[in-house]
């Protein structure tokens, strides 16, 4: 069993998780999937950036950082798009903590 740990700050996003697999393995799961659409226009400036980074010490702890970015006239999205992100990462890490390795 394995710890997952959420840290949100105003557009970012730090996801911790037990290795590079499994952090490799969220990124790739979410990023077929665009950062937001908007159902009118089906376009929009909202940008995800993520890449995973190697903990600093021997925990093995690795981290998924996220940064989201917009322009100023879609922060109203920003929260939309953010909210589905953590629902469908929760997914997604449930789905590894059930039928992991």
């Amino acid at each position: 069993m394995y710890d997952i740990r959420l840290f949100i700050s105003y557009r970012d996003i730090t996801l911790a998780f037990p290795s590079t697999k499994y952090a490799e393995a969220a990124m790739n799961s979410i990023g077929v999937d665009p950062a937001f659409s908007d159902t009118k226009t089906k376009k929009t400036s909202i940008v995800r950036d993520m890449k995973v980074i190697q903990g600093d010490d021997a925990s093995g702890i690795v981290h998924l950082d996220v940064k989201f970015s917009c322009n100023e006239d879609e922060v109203n999205s920003m929260r939309t798009c953010i909210s589905s992100f953590v629902n469908n990462m929760s997914l997604i890490c449930e789905t590894m903590k059930e039928f992991g390795n």
